[in-house]
């Protein structure tokens, strides 16, 4: 059994890590993302990324933004709205790693 590590919990998704193996579990709107940390820092480098470029004149409500998971043929359809509250998610993930991190030289 996984003893996992919350980063995030809320209404519109989850953000876990096992603290054995390291692998990620992300849940986002109808979608579970099971990610090593490698996986993880691509997927969070490629939404930062269409975060940066996605147009803001888009409408909140179409789903227009596509993001290519690790699986092979699997893609997050978003909207911008919903990118937007993603790429929150997974930053408040990469803060977290970071802290820890950090936290672990002082030990």
């Amino acid at each position: 059994m996984c003893q996992l590590e919350s980063f995030y919990f809320e209404d519109d998704g989850y953000a876990v890590r096992c603290k054995g193996c390291g692998n990620f579990q992300i849940a986002f709107g109808n979608a579970i993302l099971s990610l090593s940390h490698k996986q993880f820092k691509n997927l969070h480098g490629q939404v930062k990324k269409c975060f940066a470029e996605t147009d803001i004149s888009l409408s909140e409500r179409c789903k227009s933004v596509t993001i290519q998971t690790h699986h092979f043929g699997f893609y997050l359809i978003l909207t911008r709205k919903e990118l937007t509250r993603f790429y929150e998610i997974l930053e408040i993930v990469d803060t977290e790693l970071k802290v820890n991190g950090l936290l672990k030289l002082f030990r």
